[in-house]
């Protein structure tokens, strides 16, 4: 069968983490022999998707999140497959609301695939859709790719007037992630200010673009007037690696995430990471072994100290951390499952070929990590 075009929806914000991801699938997807469209569902026109469609000779779609995605994904015809790629919001958050309910529960109907970076997220999926094929859900862990620039976090800061008496002595604690409510970047400030009265080398930098204008007003008042807290408006991905690269540690404060890009980063520059005790996050996160866990403010800055304090351990964290991402979060990986994916729609199979071992699907490549669960 000849290889037609692979649409690749998913909103491209540049700072974003689902803009890293589309960009590592359209790499693969092109090395595979297929040419791909990347484009933002949000900048499409809905009323004319069957033409595009027909027009750039589409003969597959993935689709990053069954929401944002799913819009177009229901009006796509029969002769066309597609995929699903959860993006965190979508099982996590959106499910919530009835009518983004109802159009994820249309769009994943028809999906021949439905990809979850962890067990986690396809547990949740299954879940709240119960009628999908339990062999259509494809585990892939994320992969990281860092590429730092040579952006000068410290610099920045100095240059812009924040803490110049302490210069390159400084501990920053990072959090990287759009201004919305589900990253509740407010979860920690008043905390972090407090501690920074007593330990003013220690301070918060907070990266990321203004997503919802309400919210970022909020947090800009509440932020204002806080010692130790600076606000970083987003930066592209290479510089924001850079600012990584640079802390003390990644903080993440999110109250629910799919699979966090940064906290990848962050494991695979060995930066050590500081997260909220929510499902996505331990996913990655084994508390003690290559990373630390808080479910309170009181517990962050009590875990911080631990590792002011103790150079050791926190070498120990990560060293874990690099190894787990080596094992389980490589671009090869990640590669060979959504290649296969693409191998075996073009090849009229209706599921990755294989054999049930223990409840999960094994692959025919040994060395492909998608499997059905």
């Amino acid at each position: 069968m000849e290889k037609s075009t692979v649409l690749l929806l998913s909103k491209l914000q540049t700072e974003s983490g689902n803009f890293c991801t589309a960009s590592r699938l359209k790499l693969y997807i092109e090395a595979a022999g297929f040419r791909c469209i990347l484009a933002d569902p949000n900048l499409l026109h809905i009323k004319n998707f069957k033409d595009f469609l027909r027009d750039n000779d589409v003969g597959t779609v993935f689709g990053l999140h069954a929401y944002y995605a799913g819009k177009l994904l229901t009006d796509v015809p029969s002769d066309i497959s597609y995929v699903i790629i959860l993006g965190g919001t979508d099982i996590n958050e959106f499910y919530r609301d009835n009518e983004k309910m109802k159009t994820m529960t249309q769009a994943i109907r028809d999906a021949r695939f439905i990809v979850g970076f962890s067990k986690t997220m396809i547990d949740q999926a299954k879940c709240l859709w119960k009628f999908a094929d339990w062999n259509c859900f494809l585990e892939i862990p994320q992969a990281v790719v860092t590429n730092p620039s040579e952006f000068s976090l410290h610099a920045y800061l100095e240059n812009s007037g924040h803490l110049l008496p302490h210069g390159n002595s400084l501990d920053i604690f990072l959090l990287v992630g759009g201004i919305r409510p589900v990253k509740d970047p407010l979860f920690l400030v008043e905390a972090f200010s407090e501690w920074h009265c007593m330990q003013p080398t220690s301070v918060f930098v907070i990266v990321g673009p203004c997503l919802e204008e309400n919210y970022c007003q909020e947090f800009l008042n509440k932020i204002q007037n806080l010692k130790g807290i600076v606000y970083i408006p987003g930066l592209n991905p290479a510089d924001t690696q850079a600012c990584i690269k640079a802390s003390f540690a990644l903080v993440n404060s999110s109250l629910s995430e799919g699979m966090s890009a940064a906290i990848l980063e962050a494991m695979q520059l060995c930066v050590p990471v500081i997260a909220r005790d929510i499902p996505g996050n331990s996913t990655l996160i084994k508390d003690n072994m290559n990373g630390l866990l808080f479910e309170t403010p009181q517990e962050f800055i009590c875990k911080a100290e631990m590792l002011l304090r103790n150079s050791d351990f926190l070498s120990e964290l990560v060293s874990h951390a690099r190894v787990s991402i080596c094992e389980c979060h490589n671009m090869e990986q990640e590669k060979q499952s959504y290649v296969q994916i693409l191998n075996e729609l073009h090849c009229g199979h209706t599921h990755p070929t294989g054999s049930y071992n223990g409840g999960s699907l094994v692959l025919d490549n040994p060395q492909n990590v998608g499997k059905s669960l």
